[in-house]
């Protein structure tokens, strides 16, 4: 896909997340996913949308499916957020405290004392 093509397909699929349109975000950045070799950032962009649409079963497939690429490190933590926010609408507590805590581990990985980001 072109990248200017692509760039702007993600830019409206943000908006539309951020005027809570889940739904369509979610449709469109599915149709990215399958034109799009790689698309990690539009697998992750997916998994926030179909937990902002309220499929949540979907959402936790997404996400498990996102962490078999990465298992660990910074790089899962949103999506073990993701995870966690799912699992827990679905009622399955434990297993959303589990992928919670999880995402705490992950997000400290790497940093020094000192080295947090500051907002």
């Amino acid at each position: 896909m072109e990248p200017l093509l692509r760039d702007a397909v993600a830019v409206l699929a943000h908006v539309l997340l951020r005027f809570d349109r889940a739904e369509e975000a979610r449709a469109l950045l599915a149709a990215l996913i399958e034109l799009d070799a790689d698309p990690a950032w539009a697998r992750q962009a997916h998994c926030l949308a179909l937990l902002r649409a309220g499929r949540s079963e979907d959402a936790v497939a997404a996400a498990e499916g996102i962490l078999t690429d990465w298992p660990s490190g910074p790089a899962a933590a949103p999506m073990l957020h993701v995870a966690a926010k799912a699992a827990w609408r679905l009622g399955q507590v434990e297993k959303a405290r589990a992928y919670a805590e999880t995402a705490q581990s992950a997000a400290s990985i790497g940093l020094r004392p000192g080295t947090a980001r500051r907002r």
